[in-house]
């Protein structure tokens, strides 16, 4: 398995990042990158990258519902691999604040990439 964060492929229909403290973005301010290293899993490689942020932290949430499904589900407790980088690379130090949501402490970046 490849050692990139793995989200099952129902769950990537639900997923939402709110990068908290965000100035005024420009329009690509939020990328998402999706690939399937291996298909015969049903397991997707979700790449976020988020820019123009502003503050110390930044939280990445999955939300427990889908549009047109009326029942709560926990989508996040799927995500199987969870890391954060600045964009050079270094990692930053992230913690699970409740069951679906993750607090990236940005260390003075601006920007992230969540895989």
């Amino acid at each position: 398995m490849n050692p990139r964060r793995v989200i099952s492929s129902a769950l990537m229909l639900a997923l939402v990042s709110l990068a908290g403290n965000t100035r005024a973005a420009a329009p690509e301010a939020v990328s998402y990158e999706l690939g399937f290293e291996q298909p015969n899993t049903h397991l997707l490689d979700v790449t976020i990258r988020a820019g123009s942020l502003d503050g110390p932290i930044a939280e990445f949430a999955i939300p427990n519902w889908a549009p047109g499904g009326y029942r709560i589900t926990e989508y996040a407790r799927m995500v199987q691999e969870f890391s954060a980088a600045a964009p050079d690379g270094h990692p930053l130090t992230w913690q699970k604040t409740d069951a679906r949501t993750w607090r990236i402490e940005l260390a003075g970046s601006t920007s992230v990439t969540v895989k």
